[in-house]
């Protein structure tokens, strides 16, 4: 409303509007903007942590930039840890983090049963403005579970991800294209049944 009301009628420039911004949000956002909105490509993250005694242990956040592109931005974002009992997943624990560099430990993740995760996914609710590679362990239980996790947009982020992997090389276009053919006929979104149908497609007219 003041960039609005300040600027009414009235040609401005991005420092117009960041300034308004920053007034409103009380923070100096020119780092922010510089690394936003003046450097190209984006990040990627993903969690990686050690097994001691069946517990967790110096849980991390990791965050990468392509090596064309190497910056490193201010992140937000939500990690969530499912547990799986039978068929089905739950949140065993998720926690809001935020993060610039490229490890950034996760104290409050340590300890936790090994036992007890099925997957951890570090963009939960779909906060973050950010790619996402999952760990072996979580990889492992999206191949085989990802039809049984009740929550659409997880599902849906998860997918993206998967997809992303294949483009980053980090799975094999015939290990994604196993995964759309195992279970999308077990979806009930409409919306990721969509994406996932013309995943299918592109894995098989362009990268096979």
């Amino acid at each position: 409303q003041s960039y609005f009301q300040k600027f009414a009628f009235s040609n401005t420039e991005l420092k117009d509007f960041m300034g308004e911004m920053a007034k409103a949000s009380g923070m100096n956002l020119d780092t922010w903007s510089e690394a936003w909105l003046a450097k190209a490509q984006l990040n990627t993250i993903r969690v990686d942590y050690s097994c001691e005694h069946g517990k967790t242990k110096d849980v991390r956040l990791l965050q990468t930039a392509p090596k064309e592109y190497p910056t490193l931005r201010p992140h937000k974002t939500r990690v969530a840890v499912l547990r799986r009992s039978g068929e089905k997943f739950s949140v065993l624990r998720s926690l809001d983090i935020i993060y610039s560099e490229a490890s950034t430990a996760i104290p409050k993740l340590d300890g936790l049963g090994c036992d007890d995760i099925a997957l951890i996914y570090p963009n939960y609710e779909d906060y973050d403005y950010v790619k996402v590679e999952l760990d072996p362990k979580s990889l492992a239980t999206a191949r085989e579970h990802i039809s049984k996790i009740n929550d659409p947009l997880l599902r849906a982020g998860l997918w993206a991800s998967l997809n992303e992997m294949v483009i980053d090389q980090k799975i094999t276009a015939t290990q994604l294209l196993d995964i759309v053919l195992t279970h999308t006929g077990k979806e009930e979104s409409l919306d990721v049944l969509q994406r996932n149908v013309s995943m299918a497609f592109t894995v098989t007219s362009v990268y096979l």
